[in-house]
């Protein structure tokens, strides 16, 4: 598959002609243009340009006339890459794009593209193009999980998502699903990403904070319960170090380790002594400081410098780890005075490792999620079953199962198996670790709601396995793939 490697420009356009949103009688005049994002992709230091294309139709049954095509820059960003040319004046009429990278850096550039006609009353439409000037070494730095989609990062900080965007989860401007990698609108550029059950959170390099999909419970943290199709910015009076997001709610970290939360707060999972939903970043209580936070449904945990874990919020099912079922409105210790090296909150349980490699998972079991050998549930840290030693954990709001990387990479699931987010090419569930098919390596893997996703050492191509009822494999189809496909390049 064509990758940043080669010497032109690769296109990708998305999405089909957008309906006009305003109501035209019989033989009136519109102008109908694709308004979704246009992502060229290029490679750094190239010269050699290629095109992307976009129909201009009349959706009407009058005429357009003297077409016209123009260009506008993103402010403080490069101009002059991108040309915009209609192949005749009237309607119907094919818009071509180009794009050189010329000496443009590696990094993430916007503009958008205005088609306009005198006199017509949906005049101009427009469409936003985004261009990314890559790194040839690598097609993905991170892939993430959510219940019904994957969001992933390239190295020049550019989103994308995929799978379910109901609730405006693809960041792209719609409430629909998508079945290829898709760009997040904006032209924003992250540092780090995050996945909730129905919600994405990202980092700028300064510490900006912006969210978007579901916010029915504030956990956008944009002081609103109103849904967001496209990136808004977290209204915080902190610059946050990491995000982590959890079924509804969202919690970050500053460079000194103090913890903040917002949204959901039915069962205290925001830390903050109350069970009252927060829709802009709240201090977690406690006096206590953090190296890094791992949110579930309704749980939250939290990994000191001294390797102790807290958690707090839900505990039904002894997700908190203090060896009780009741909940807490601040982080509270988690019992068995291992020290841990990783934390990572799947929906009900939660995993850790220590310093050694070995891992521990304690809360819910019903499928086998624990690694143990058993499916009881348990209110304290249990070993995980097999001998084997673990670099990395995977295990996202959402999920049932549990994923992890040993120190060469290959990876590891147990748990929930009812979609094959094992990889194992069954659909059985497994009590403890068992090998990911197919003999690839990853640098990072996620996994949660029904499915798990993975970038492979080889040339940073992302897999994906499990569940794929709205495309949340990436691979162009709703099949289910009981071991791992690989994601189409946008």
């Amino acid at each position: 598959m064509t990758r940043f490697a080669r010497s032109i420009l690769t296109v990708a356009l998305f999405g089909a002609l957008a309906a006009c949103e305003d109501s035209n009688e019989p033989g009136s005049q519109v102008i109908g243009l694709s308004s979704q994002s246009v992502a060229v992709i290029g490679v750094e230091g190239g010269t050699t340009p290629d095109s992307a294309t976009i129909s201009v139709t009349n959706e009407g049954t009058g005429t357009l006339g003297a077409l016209e095509a123009s260009v506008t820059y993103e402010a403080g960003q490069p101009t002059g890459w991108l040309t915009a040319a209609l192949a005749d004046t009237v309607a119907p009429t094919t818009l071509t794009l180009e794009a050189t990278v010329g000496a443009l850096a590696r990094g993430q550039y916007l503009a958008s593209v205005a088609v306009a006609s005198a006199g017509v009353s949906n005049s101009p439409q427009t469409a936003e193009v985004v261009f990314i000037v890559g790194d040839p070494a690598q097609a993905w730095t991170s892939v993430h999980v959510r219940e019904s989609g994957t969001c992933a990062l390239m190295p020049v900080g550019a989103a994308f998502c995929w799978g379910a965007g109901d609730m405006g989860q693809i960041g792209d401007g719609l409430n629909t699903f998508r079945l290829v990698p898709t760009a997040v609108s904006g032209g924003l550029a992250f540092a780090g990403l995050t996945v909730g059950a129905e919600h994405t959170c990202a980092l700028d390099a300064a510490g900006t904070a912006y969210c978007w999909g579901a916010n029915d419970a504030g956990q956008l943290g944009d002081n609103t319960t109103t849904n967001r199709r496209e990136p808004v910015e977290v209204a915080a009076a902190v610059t946050l170090a990491s995000v982590t997001a959890g079924g509804s709610h969202t919690c970050g970290l500053t460079a000194t380790g103090e913890a903040y939360c917002w949204g959901s707060n039915d069962a205290g999972q925001l830390g903050d002594s109350s069970t009252a939903r927060r829709l802009t970043p709240t201090a977690v209580l406690g006096g206590l400081t953090f190296t890094s936070l791992t949110a579930g449904a309704g749980h939250t945990c939290g990994l000191t410098a001294a390797g102790e874990a807290y958690c707090w919020g839900d505990n039904t099912a002894g997700q908190l780890g203090d060896d009780t079922r009741g909940r807490r409105l601040m982080p509270t210790a988690v019992a068995g005075g291992l020290v841990f090296a990783d934390l990572a909150a799947g929906s009900v349980h939660t995993c850790g490792l220590t310093a050694a490699g070995e891992a521990y998972c304690w809360g819910s079991n019903d499928f086998g999620q624990l690694g143990d050998g058993t499916v009881a549930n348990r209110q304290v840290p249990t070993a995980v079953v097999g001998g084997i030693t673990f670099a990395h954990l995977a295990a996202d709001a959402g999920g049932q199962h549990t994923c992890a990387l040993d120190g060469a990479g290959s990876a590891y699931c147990w748990g929930d198996n009812s979609a094959g987010q094992l990889g194992d090419g069954t659909r059985t569930n497994r009590l403890s670790p068992t090998p990911v098919a197919g003999g690839l390596t990853f640098t990072n893997l996620s996994g949660g709601g029904s499915h798990t996703c993975g970038v492979a050492t080889a040339a940073g191509a992302a897999y994906c396995w499990g569940a794929n009822a709205t495309g949340q494999l990436g691979d162009g189809t709703r099949v289910d793939r009981l071991m791992p496909a690989e994601t189409l390049h946008p």
